[in-house]
């Protein structure tokens, strides 16, 4: 049984500054849904890296509260770059190595 879930530090930032204010917890397999304020996430949550990849945030599936079920489609509306750079692209520095230009 899964007793903690995580999510990606900015997808967590973009669904704030978009008014979401749940974050939802859906078990397909057992008909169940959980759900946080986003707010308390912060108050309860810790930033780790998950499975040696990209850090994200956890939460104890104990600091959710049961809901009812909640039925979604899967894709609706646009979909978001979150990794998309928002100041240009990126570039990779030109370094001089032992004096020289390269």
């Amino acid at each position: 049984m899964v007793t903690t879930v995580s999510q990606h530090p900015a997808v967590l930032d973009y669904a704030d500054k978009a008014g979401v204010t749940l974050w939802i917890v859906r078990d397909d397999r057992a008909g169940r849904c959980w759900a946080i304020d986003l707010e308390a996430v912060e108050k309860v949550g810790w930033l780790k890296r998950h499975r040696g990849g990209w850090p994200e945030v956890f939460v104890s599936l104990t600091a959710f509260r049961t809901i009812s079920w909640q039925e979604w489609d899967y894709i609706t509306g646009p979909i978001v770059d979150l990794d998309e750079p928002t100041d240009g692209p990126a570039v990779q520095l030109a370094l001089p190595l032992f004096g020289g230009e390269r």
